[in-house]
């Protein structure tokens, strides 16, 4: 099946806490057509992290020459550090022929779809409220409290776009296998839109 759909990119966006991270984790272990790009980060590298596994580590001055030489297909600014899709990884995952998993917040899928068009499949993944929410950030205990509340407007700003995601999984606490089936539906519904079968009539007139 994979040589007879166009390959599009998969965008999932969620606030931190909405356990994002593990579902794509565990979507793309049983995705092996979809390969998740690597953004570049001004942030510190953090306990266990890997350079060019988790992220792309720079510093502020390369990464703000990279946006002014029209590196990076989207960036945003988030909690005072900068991250961005370059347009070489996006070339690198394209050249392997597979489909492409975007980790980005709204900012991002605005200006990637100013990119990819109606190549883009948006998801957002959310708790099933706030309060579970806040239950999550604060069971980190990974922040200040100044951080914290910078997290919770950021999350009133996304849900605030939520609308122009194609998709929504309510990822409900110890459900996760059910978010991860939900996203693998929606992978494997979007490979079989019309629009990205390859010659499906020609193939069906057997090639006439």
């Amino acid at each position: 099946m994979s040589n007879d759909y166009s390959k599009f990119v998969l965008v999932v966006s969620g606030p931190s806490g909405s356990g994002k991270t593990s579902i794509i984790k565990n979507f793309l272990k049983e995705n092996n057509d979809f390969e998740l790009s690597i953004s570049h980060t001004t942030r510190h590298k953090r306990e266990g992290e890997i350079e060019g596994v988790n992220y792309y580590y720079i510093s502020k001055d390369e990464f703000e020459n990279k946006i002014k030489n029209g590196d990076f297909i989207e960036w945003a600014k988030i909690y005072d550090n900068y991250y961005g899709t370059s347009k070489k990884e996006i070339d690198r995952i394209l050249k392997t022929e597979k489909n492409v998993l975007l980790e980005i917040n709204i900012d991002g899928l605005l200006n990637a779809k100013n990119v990819f068009k109606e190549e883009i499949v948006s998801v957002f993944i959310i708790t099933e409220n706030i309060d579970e929410l806040v239950k999550r950030l604060r069971e980190r205990n990974s922040e200040s409290e100044e951080d914290f509340l910078k997290r919770i407007k950021e999350v009133e700003r996304e849900i605030s776009y939520i609308n122009f995601y194609d998709y929504v999984i309510l990822n409900k606490k110890g459900k996760i296998e059910e978010s991860v089936k939900a996203l693998r539906n929606i992978a494997e519904a979007e490979k079989i839109r019309t629009k990205r079968l390859k010659n499906i009539k020609d193939r069906f007139f057997g090639g006439r």
